[in-house]
């Protein structure tokens, strides 16, 4: 089972995971009704690392990935986001994803359930001008969210936080590596996901941990995470689709 770049900090000695098609995805770090609060009044950090994340680059990457989702991408600027839908052509929803705008590439985030469907829909699809670059496993993802995640982002960056707006990114240093700060909340608070190469994910989560235990907050886990997008009617894919029939 694939337990995830962070697997092995001493944060996750406690943490009650599940298993989710083959991977090990934190359902709680303890106490469920303590990580949704921490949600909801200061700032919960959240180890992503098993979501899926597929690099699109080559000269038709655009063309190509504009087939694959359902947003249009003509207008899609460097340094956004967005999300979107993955379809069949049945129209089953193979996923939820998030895109990220470089110059060059398009990082396609998916949630862990859908890591391995989107990466075969991908595969299928393949075309001469794209490269499709599964770097799941060399890409940390590390989120924090809630109404005092500003406050962590702030201590990543020399300028104010307030320039990133939803939906962007910037693109930072850390231990001589590129990391990726984006600003994408799913809860109604503020949120923010950080990507960074395995070399120093671990010691950028320690530093992101100490810094969120000094606006008391703490770790979470999926479980509050769900809780919280419930009640902001984020879509839940993996449960609102589970048994659907769309043959």
């Amino acid at each position: 089972m694939n337990r995830g770049i962070l697997a092995q900090s001493s944060t996750h000695t406690n943490a009650h995971s599940i298993d989710c098609e083959g991977h090990d995805v934190i359902a709680t770090f303890g106490n469920v009704l303590e990580e949704y609060a921490t949600l909801r009044e200061t700032v919960g950090l959240c180890d992503f690392s098993t979501h899926g994340k597929f690099r699109i680059s080559g000269p038709e990457h655009i063309d190509w990935l504009a087939k694959m989702v359902t947003r249009d991408l003509e207008f899609f600027d460097t340094e956004k986001t967005l999300f979107s839908l993955c379809l069949s052509e049945q129209g089953e929803v193979l996923g939820i994803v998030t895109l990220y705008k470089y110059q060059d590439a398009i990082l396609v985030e998916t949630e862990t359930a859908n890591r391995a469907g989107i990466a075969a829909w991908f595969a299928q699809h393949s075309s001469d001008g794209v490269v499709i670059e599964d770097v799941s496993d060399e890409l940390a993802l590390i989120g924090f969210e809630g109404p005092l995640a500003f406050k962590v982002a702030q201590t990543l960056i020399d300028f104010e936080i307030s320039s990133i707006p939803f939906q962007a990114f910037v693109e930072i240093e850390k231990g001589g590596e590129r990391v990726m700060l984006a600003r994408i909340g799913y809860t109604g608070e503020y949120g923010y996901k950080v990507f960074a190469p395995v070399n120093v994910a671990s010691s950028l989560w320690n530093e992101l941990y100490e810094k969120v235990k000094a606006v008391k907050g703490g770790l979470c886990g999926n479980d509050a995470l769900e809780i919280a997008m419930l009640e902001v009617r984020q879509p839940l894919q993996t449960r609102e689709t589970r048994d659907l029939d769309v043959r």
